[in-house]
């Protein structure tokens, strides 16, 4: 680069725009810039899909022999464009740059134009408001949407002649593309040149001095020794939909960064900005992305504040940020709070089955899941547990979890559980999780006296040679949940802390809030009568049992007292069963409504073919049958098992049943879902 293109020699960065066109060669790719003479850095320019024409503005130091190295992943012709340079010097009256707001200069799509650049057309981009008229150049990003097909776009100063380079190119009609770019400028601003057409947008961050500046270092370039990653989101929660992210200053004296930031396969066609952390997100942009297979990069002199820079994101994506270098300044004191970054809810038209069918068929969070219970919450929300959920993550990779949440906000689902996108992690005990030899199943709970949520949690331990092969349960814990944050805020041994789990059910009528208790050993135990080869399934011993025991209303710290079949007790050993002893599994769950105890079984689990719902006028029965309903199968070869009465209603006034679903062997995750069914109220 020295001494070539009027770069002087003693040059020690220089701005360029890189072209890459990838139109004769198959597959995607990047390019790399980075000073010679130093290890070629993890870091790109510039980013191009298959058959693709790219372009992006780069500042980047110059290395060893006054050269740049430049490194191409595929095999496609690379173009280099010289727009600057910069020279050491300790103070400069001219070629300091002066960070502004991030402004909108021009959009072609808004008044008083409204209509796009015709084929060939130029159009004029005066000086931003504040910016003196003999400034030596601009920051700019520079952006076509509705392009009219392939071809390109020049940013140049007013007064020049069209220069034989371009700024941004497209590959065909109806793209949205940007770059950043440094472009000299005049009195009379910029030119942008089109040779196809399309709509123009120029957003300016900052300017450069000219002559009549006052000599200071305030402006001044340091390069960085070679480009370095800044951040890379694919490594954890991407930037969800109008959500914002954080970037710490490079340095105590850098006013503006210069970056280059990619925006990666969104979820929805969007952009991202780059600002002033903890400023007013400006009405600009710095890289769109429109598909979901995207990669986009764009060159940005991001002006900062004392917390750094913030990148938003309006539609969610994965973004990488790479730095080349930075502006000496003062940063101004951030004015606002630190972004946030919340994935949003999946929401469907309804909560009636139907809707909510649709909403775990379709699998926006999670694309698998069972044992589905949920409670309403003070506040009229529904909070869901699972146990063994998939949870959907990037590329339609699913992550098989052994618990996690939902909590509903009108048709609204946002999904509750620890570690990241890219590495989910339990919502309960993921710090006590091992592997599939040692997890924890939510069961259900309630509120208590003290304003929270209390849901008791079976611990498990896997004593076979696989996954549930021969699962026992070893304890029950109480965890506390803030209904307001949905945070756990305490987690300790239930009162009755066996395998014996008292909370497998939990409903409050009058002044006792009751707790039923199931063994739940599934896996592994006796032969399933009349199997060929031989499959041991449920203890048969207590799998169709349900005892239940009672604390005054919401204290779920005081000592249980059980039913003995005549009495309460104290003494747990006398427990007596509740529930009709004559099926192979009777896993029911018991609610307390309209006046009257209601027990939602699917009868003989897996193998069963009906739902019962039984009544009672005390919580330890006797039960009565009062309504069968045929099980309706997701499939011809799938089971059904544990059914949960929701606590709404359907639009007619029915209560609505779920009902978990999967197929024997090798996990189908297009039949492991819940599914809901109406049924007249009892």
């Amino acid at each position: 680069m020295a001494g070539r293109c009027g770069v002087p020699v003693n040059a020690t960065a220089v701005a360029l725009t890189v072209t890459v066109d990838n139109g004769s060669t198959p597959g995607p790719g990047h390019v790399t810039i980075w000073p010679d003479g130093v290890a070629t850095p993890t870091v790109s320019a510039l980013n191009y899909s298959d058959r693709q024409v790219r372009a992006n503005g780069v500042i980047v130091g110059i290395g060893f022999g006054g050269a740049v190295n430049l490194l191409s992943l595929n095999a496609a012709p690379v173009i280099v464009d010289v727009t600057g340079w910069f020279v050491p010097a300790p103070v400069s009256t001219s070629g300091r740059f002066v960070p502004i707001a991030p402004t909108r200069a021009i959009d072609t799509r808004e008044a008083p134009r409204s209509r796009p650049l015709g084929q060939g057309e130029v159009i004029n981009v005066p000086l931003p408001p504040g910016v003196p008229a003999d400034a030596s150049a601009l920051a700019i990003t520079l952006t076509t949407t509705q392009s009219a097909g392939p071809g390109f776009l020049t940013a140049f100063p007013a007064t020049a002649l069209l220069p034989p380079t371009s700024s941004l190119n497209t590959d065909a009609a109806g793209q949205t593309r940007a770059a950043g770019l440094i472009v000299a400028a005049s009195p009379a601003g910029l030119n942008v040149y089109s040779l196809s057409g399309g709509h123009v947008i120029v957003d300016v961050a900052g300017w450069f001095t000219g002559a009549s500046a006052i000599d200071d270092d305030d402006g001044l370039f340091v390069a960085e020794s070679a480009p370095r990653r800044l951040i890379d989101t694919r490594r954890g929660d991407p930037l969800w939909a109008n959500g914002g992210i954080e970037i710490a200053n490079v340095a105590i004296d850098a006013a503006a960064l210069v970056v280059n930031v990619t925006i990666i396969n969104p979820f929805h066609p969007g952009h991202l900005i780059a600002h002033p952390a903890r400023q007013p997100i400006p009405l600009t942009s710095t890289v769109n992305g429109i598909t979901s297979a995207e990669v986009a990069a764009s060159m940005a002199v991001v002006p900062t504040s004392t917390a750094g820079i913030g990148v938003y994101s309006s539609g969610g994506a994965d973004l990488v940020v790479d730095v080349t270098g930075w502006f000496v300044g003062t940063p101004p004191t951030p004015i606002g709070g630190p972004p946030t970054n919340r994935r949003p809810p999946d929401c469907t038209s309804t909560t009636d089955p139907g809707g909510l069918n649709d909403f775990f068929r379709g699998g926006a969070a999670l694309t698998g899941a069972d044992y589905q219970r949920a409670f309403t919450l003070p506040d009229g929300r529904i909070l869901w547990f699972f146990q063994d959920p998939f949870i959907r993550g990037r590329y339609g990779s699913s992550t098989r979890l052994h618990n996690a949440a939902l909590v509903q906000s009108g048709t609204c689902f946002t999904l509750l559980q620890t570690g990241t996108f890219a590495a989910p992690r339990d919502y309960l005990f993921a710090d006590q999780t091992q592997g599939d030899k040692h997890w924890f199943w939510p069961m259900s709970g309630d509120m208590g006296t003290d304003g929270m949520f209390h849901v008791f949690v079976a611990e498990m331990r896997e004593n076979g040679p696989g996954y549930l092969t021969q699962t026992e349960p070893i304890a029950t814990w109480a965890v506390t949940i803030d209904p307001a944050t949905l945070q756990v805020t305490d987690r300790r041994p239930a009162t009755n802390s066996s395998a014996a789990l008292y909370g497998w059910s939990v409903t409050s009528a009058d002044d006792y809030t009751y707790l039923y208790a199931h063994c739940h050993r599934q896996f592994g135990y006796d032969l399933f009568p009349f199997s060929f080869p031989p499959v041991y399934v449920h203890d048969w011993d207590c799998a169709d049992e349900l005892r239940v025991a009672r604390v005054p209303k919401g204290r779920f710290d005081l000592a249980l007292e059980y039913w003995t079949g005549s009495t309460w007790s104290l003494d747990s050993s006398v427990a007596a069963n509740v529930i009709h002893p004559d099926r192979l599994v009777s896993a029911s769950q018991i609610y307390w409504a309209n006046g009257k105890w209601i027990a939602v079984t699917k009868v003989d689990d897996w193998w069963g073919d009906r739902v019962e719902i039984d009544v009672a006028s005390q919580p330890q029965g006797p039960f009565t049958t009062v309504r069968t309903i045929p099980a309706p199968a997701k499939c011809s070869n799938c089971n059904t098992y544990f059914a949960s009465l929701l606590p709404y209603r359907a639009s007619d006034g029915s209560m609505i049943i779920g009902l978990s679903n999967n197929v024997f062997g090798v996990p189908d995750l297009s039949r492991y879902d819940p599914t809901f069914f109406t049924t007249p109220s009892i």
